[in-house]
């Protein structure tokens, strides 16, 4: 049906261009979701291993510990978040951008003529071999392909078929590169790169000063331990001296 309404539609290197453009749209729905499990991926990794360091950084117990580890756990979060939302967005319009049917990889016109010459191969081997001991499944460039799917009925129906398997092929190469250089660029570049400016300048001296600053009561016995052991020391001597 789709092979008839498009009849005479085609671009230099793209049989039934219109098809493929339609056939690929269903496709294209399927990457939103590895993309998404990826970024969620990077956060929980980075949230965990951020929180780890600060632990270990603030590992000995004083009294101010858990009040700088609570609000710089609270940056950490917040500029994670920050990063996540970035980066999605530019994943985002990645893919939006993936919607249009174009490339100029020679990737592409590479993986058709080999898909076509091993489908050859097979189909010639069935002619003469029968079904019983013929191979189907090809290594082509960097994936493996089962060309027994792949119809024989109508020559433009196969060259549909091979056209998407090697265009699918391509903008997977391509996403895989464009979204772990935005996880990159976003939440290591941007994030965890840049997180010691922010923690740094995310307290003022008087802050910092009046948490590290000794408890009252801890202030308190230590100053009545210091009289008690002056008292004892002016004893002490007051009875050698006797």
């Amino acid at each position: 049906m789709l092979l008839e309404e498009n009849a005479g539609v085609a671009l230099p290197n793209f049989p039934s261009f219109s098809i493929i453009e339609r056939l690929y749209r269903a496709e294209q729905s399927k990457f939103r979701k590895p993309c998404e499990d990826l970024i969620q991926s990077c956060i929980e990794h980075l949230k965990v291993i951020l929180i780890i360091i600060l632990n270990q950084v603030f590992a000995e117990e004083t009294s101010y510990k858990y009040q700088i580890i609570h609000r710089l756990t609270d940056i950490i979060l917040r500029a994670i978040d920050e990063s996540e939302e970035r980066c999605s967005n530019d994943i985002k319009k990645m893919l939006e951008i993936e919607e249009r049917v174009f490339t100029l990889d020679p990737y592409y016109m590479d993986t058709v003529n080999k898909i076509k010459k091993k489908w050859q191969e097979y189909h010639d081997s069935v002619k003469l071999n029968g079904n019983t001991k013929v191979p189907s499944t090809f290594t082509i460039n960097d994936f493996v392909i089962n060309v027994s799917g792949l119809s024989n009925e109508h020559q433009a129906a196969l060259d549909v078929q091979i056209a998407m398997s090697a265009y699918c092929r391509v903008v997977e190469r391509r996403i895989v590169d464009q979204v772990s250089q935005l996880c990159y660029y976003w939440f290591i570049n941007r994030c965890a790169l840049v997180l010691d400016s922010k923690l740094s300048s995310a307290f003022i001296s008087a802050i910092l000063f009046e948490w590290m600053r000794e408890p009252f009561d801890q202030q308190q016995k230590r100053e009545n331990l210091k009289k008690s052991t002056d008292a004892m020391e002016r004893a002490l001597v007051m009875g050698q001296n006797a």
